[in-house]
């Protein structure tokens, strides 16, 4: 599954899942993750499925750590989400 995340000044945050575009706004400062509501595009295809799991993961990241490879979402238990630069 291709993803890219970019974080953008004010605090808001913008990506592509596997179907749709979506928007948040961050209510913390990082290193802390905490999206606002979640606003998408409508698209139907055929990685609904893991649309739901991608952002079921965004909605229990709690924080981000950004190295020189990678910005990586992780709730309690570790990581579970890792963004690569293309």
């Amino acid at each position: 599954m291709k993803k890219a995340l970019w974080l953008a000044p004010l605090a808001l945050l913008a990506a592509k899942a596997p179907c749709n575009q979506w928007f948040t706004t961050l209510e913390a400062p990082l290193p802390a993750f905490k999206p606002g509501p979640i606003g998408a595009t409508m698209m139907a295809c055929e990685n609904l499925d893991q649309e739901r799991v991608f952002f079921n993961a965004l909605e229990r990241a709690t924080k981000v750590e950004v190295t020189a490879e990678a910005l990586q979402l992780l709730d309690d238990s570790g990581v579970i989400m890792v963004f690569t630069p293309e």
